[in-house]
């Protein structure tokens, strides 16, 4: 063997050595940010530096990455024991802002470290906005899961599903327009959620899996006389809604859909936060077939724009243009697919499932306009 031919093949091996590394590098990234669930307690990201007035001063704690600090709009305020809503900004100086603020429990003392909450409202629909609501369970295949049911008249229900990782209270945001119209709404939880039953992959599936657990949830709200039914869905909630549509008979009582940044296509939001991160696309391709093959992804099954495609209902559809975990494109595809049925808010600046945040008017009036038009 001359010196070149073995110099060229050592090289090769170096080279597949390193793809191998890094695409297995990728999808354990890939597994742990995108598939595992991780119930820790989120990090403060705030510290309270004083009060003005009516304002608060506020000094950012994750040296730039927590923009909704400054941005416009509402946004709540959690530490511990306490909650507060944050509300117009006043001025910026440096990682310090000034925004108005309403207590809602307790007030926070200089120093204190504090959480950024985009839900905005903290507690159950009772401590949230003053609504009785009963605590219900939904057996699904994996376990039970309780929901929190708004009592209201008629046959119209609402079902609202949160997003990965986050909790009931995402949708505490919608509540008011279905109250004021007297509609059943079922705000549930699913699998993998924290401390409930876990889906036997031991992943997030993107709808998936999940479908069957809100199809326990239309079941129950049939059961209870519904004969309508209004999905509302943030985030992978919205791409379980979709995977419903497609999958489960019980979809045909479905009258509209809301959805807020929905995760439509798993490829193309993994690819957008890949080329984020500055991934070559050739590792990124690699690394989802190595990540099909280690998890079960199957990434066809978790493309609904073709459903979207195909559906008859109604939707209205959420998006901010500054979205940098499920990309807005995705919604432009479905709405321009769609605009018979699609009634879009392509929200400037706005980022991940904060649409109401940076314009709770508009998204309110549009979610009101909506609901005159459709139950």
């Amino acid at each position: 063997m001359t010196g070149l031919r073995r110099t060229a093949i050592l090289l090769v091996g170096s080279i597949t050595a390193a793809l191998t590394a890094g695409t297995w590098y990728y999808t354990n990234l890939l597994r742990k940010h995108a598939l595992r669930p991780n119930h820790d307690d989120p990090h403060p990201d705030v510290e309270v530096t004083g009060r003005d007035e009516e304002d608060l001063v506020l000094r950012d704690l994750t040296a730039g990455g927590n923009p909704g600090l400054f941005e416009p709009g509402t946004w709540g305020l959690e530490w511990p024991g306490g909650y507060a809503r944050l509300g117009e900004i006043s001025r910026r100086h440096g990682d310090r802002v000034w925004r108005r603020f309403t207590p809602v429990r307790g007030m926070p003392g200089e120093g204190t470290h504090a959480r950024l909450d985009n839900f905005a409202f903290p507690g159950d629909p009772r401590t949230a906005h003053g609504y009785d609501f009963d605590e219900v369970s939904l057996d699904c295949e994996v376990g039970t899961f309780p929901a929190w049911l708004v009592e209201g008249e008629g046959t119209t229900w609402a079902i609202v599903v949160h997003g990965k990782g986050a909790h009931r209270g995402e949708g505490h945001r919608t509540l008011p327009a279905f109250y004021e119209k007297r509609i059943p709404t079922l705000l549930i939880t699913y699998r993998n959620d924290r401390g409930l039953g876990v889906d036997p992959s031991g992943h997030f599936a993107y709808g998936a899996s999940e479908w069957r657990d809100l199809e326990a949830a239309v079941d129950f709200a049939l059961a209870l006389g519904a004969q309508r039914i209004v999905l509302v869905g943030f985030s992978m909630g919205g791409g379980i809604i979709m995977s419903f549509m497609s999958r489960s008979g019980l979809a045909r009582y479905v009258s509209a859909l809301v959805l807020d940044a929905p995760m439509l296509d798993f490829e193309q939001t993994v690819e957008s936060r890949a080329r984020d991160h500055g991934a070559p696309r050739f590792l990124t391709s690699i690394g989802k077939r190595l990540a099909g093959f280690r998890f079960g992804v199957r990434w066809s099954d978790l493309n609904y724009l073709p459903t979207a495609r195909q559906l008859n209902v109604p939707v209205l559809l959420f998006h901010g243009t500054a979205d940098r975990e499920v990309p807005v494109a995705s919604s432009d595809q479905f709405a321009g697919a769609r605009p018979d049925i699609v009634t879009y808010h392509r929200v400037e600046g706005a980022g991940h499932v904060r649409a109401w945040n940076v314009d709770q008017q508009q998204y309110e009036r549009a979610l009101r306009t909506f609901l005159d038009r459709v139950v």
